[in-house]
């Protein structure tokens, strides 16, 4: 039997895909949608060290004598860790032909036949972008790491790392309660109120999951009239030049303010996660991939992150 597919489900779904004219049919998945906001790190092997430069007051009264400050320059490491994934799928073509989808597989014995392969490497690669968006900001390591622990538990995500900070005191999170329809769009102000006045000059961005959207529109909405948003799905807040962007991995009632350069996405190779290595094996066709995959801050204080207290 092939051990990556699930051919009684397939069976049970016949009379249901045959109304769709014999297409094959999967859910939608979100993809890795936050990737592209993210400051990406390619090659990255085990850890990258990101380091921050911490400039402290550098201006004195005037003297003749040279007198230079103490402790002006800090160096502050941070850590850019990556784990190993991967992704081991085996398909056995011929138990196709005791369920009705075998009528797609040519006439003859040929154990290789799997008509369908492109379809299925498509679903499934679909599958693991949305499975890597969902990490990225959920992910944590268990306290007893197994060998068939998923994606979510092979690092720490966006949302650990907060909750790790805020516990440190390198954060301070802003109380803003569960978000509604009646205190969104003031609990959003109010966490961006918080960021340091140097970054209330410039652009920052605020993330927000899909749920918590729906409750920003309806409250502004509601308070303000008409809600606008560009065409990228990004709004400003009226407060400060702050670009809102509704991503699927954000836990709902989050609200994370800082600039998207400020988070660190590490992986090795662009095409790991894009391409599936495949074996013939008697009458099996094993496909798999490997990839790398993690993510921090490459800065951490109240100046430049802002958050609630729902992490």
């Amino acid at each position: 039997m092939s051990l990556s597919v699930k051919l009684t489900d397939a069976a049970s779904f016949q009379a249901y895909v045959q109304d769709y004219y014999d297409e094959l049919l999967s859910e939608l998945f979100v993809g890795f949608q936050s990737a592209p906001l993210f400051t990406a790190h390619e090659g990255v092997k085990g850890k990258k060290l990101l380091t921050q430069l911490v400039t402290n007051d550098l201006v004195t009264r005037y003297s003749a004598t040279f007198a230079p400050v103490a402790d002006a320059l800090e160096f502050k490491p941070r850590n850019l860790v990556v784990a190993d994934a991967k992704v081991d799928l085996k398909i056995i073509p011929k138990d196709f032909e005791g369920t009705y989808l075998g009528m797609y597989r040519k006439k003859g014995q040929d154990p290789m036949d799997l008509p369908f392969e492109g379809y299925i490497l498509k679903s499934a690669l679909d599958k693991i972008k949305s499975e890597m968006e969902y990490a990225i900001w959920r992910a944590e390591i268990p306290n007893l790491p197994a060998s068939t622990d998923k994606l979510i538990k092979l690092f720490d995500g966006i949302q650990v790392i907060i909750q790790d900070e805020i516990t440190a005191t390198n954060l301070t999170a802003t109380t803003t309660g569960a978000l509604t329809s009646s205190n969104a769009v003031a609990a959003v102000e109010s966490v961006y109120a918080a960021l340091g006045d140097a970054y209330l000059g410039r652009s920052v961005d605020v993330f927000l999951s899909p749920k918590d959207r729906i409750k920003f529109v309806q409250d502004y909405r509601d308070k303000y009239g008409k809600y606008y948003e560009a065409p990228d799905g990004s709004v400003e807040l009226e407060v400060g030049t702050a670009n809102v962007h509704i991503l699927p991995g954000v836990p709902e009632n989050c609200i994370l303010i800082t600039p998207k350069e400020n988070i660190h996405y590490g992986y090795d190779a662009d095409w790991d996660s894009n391409t599936f290595n495949f074996e013939q094996e008697d009458r099996s066709i094993k496909m798999w991939m490997d990839f790398k995959i993690g993510v921090n801050f490459g800065i951490v204080n109240d100046n430049i992150i802002a958050v609630n207290d729902q992490w």
